[in-house]
């Protein structure tokens, strides 16, 4: 039976994209929020507001194709289980760039620090929608495309802010897992060996840095299908985190 995914402290803002009109893309991202915190229509209204014209304004939607455009910015609260995700009402915002898009599944990656190190202190953000012309002679992305993005997610952590969301790296609960190896020898001898992986709980731990950390272009390859998403994007419990 799934355990209820419960994240302390925790909400999850997502981002909801098309490409070329078919492929969704969706990002993720952790918030933190305080006890005060009370989500509703208004606040994913006014979220959705601010991150569409911060499109524009951080200069992202000029590194995007015409066919990318951003559909809605959700807001869930992950602090008790089975809560409705509320979805902005406002206008789409498309990006602005010239040229054809890049394959769907080709995406730019922004890190996310914690103040923690280990895997599930760490986020990425994939970006995709880039249209061909910031694919430059190497086969690496301009570096134009590096300083955007992570103004792009920058600007998030500031929309996320004005509604007392704090930009986090989210880590979902986990299980404790016990799993049992027995090995039979030719002899007819035996052995048995157990490993234990232990519970955790959800957590929340704010970014302290947002950086490009290389120009190398990433893959969502779940994204080259039309009518496919990004599997690490997709659900309320697969967050976009290494």
């Amino acid at each position: 039976m799934a355990i209820p995914i419960i994240i302390p402290n925790g909400v999850l803002v997502r981002l909801v994209w098309t490409l070329g009109g078919s492929t969704q893309m969706i990002n993720v991202l952790g918030g933190q929020v305080s006890g005060a915190f009370v989500n509703s229509q208004a606040i994913a209204n006014s979220l959705g507001t601010a991150v569409k014209s911060g499109l524009a304004s951080s200069g992202w939607g000029a590194k995007l194709a015409t066919t990318t455009i951003l559909q809605n910015v959700g807001i869930r609260d992950m602090r008790t289980a089975n809560n409705a995700e509320y979805l902005d009402q406002g206008a789409t915002a498309a990006g602005t760039g010239t040229g054809d898009a890049l394959p769907p599944g080709t995406s730019f990656v922004v890190s996310l620090r914690t103040a923690k190190a280990g895997p599930s202190y760490r986020g990425r953000v994939f970006l995709g929608g880039i249209t061909e012309a910031w694919n430059i002679a190497n086969g690496t992305a301009d570096p134009t495309i590096g300083t955007v993005g992570v103004a792009f997610v920058t600007m998030l952590q500031t929309s996320f802010n004005a509604q007392a969301i704090t930009l986090a790296v989210a880590s979902r609960p986990g299980p404790q897992i016990v799993t049992q190896k027995t090995y039979t020898y030719s002899d007819g001898s035996t052995k048995t060996t157990t490993h234990t992986q232990h519970s955790r709980t959800g957590q929340v731990n704010n970014v302290t840095a947002i950086l490009a950390r290389n120009l190398t272009w990433d893959a969502q390859r779940r994204r080259d299908a039309p009518g496919r998403q990004s599997s690490l994007l997709s659900s309320p419990v697969a967050l976009e985190y290494v």
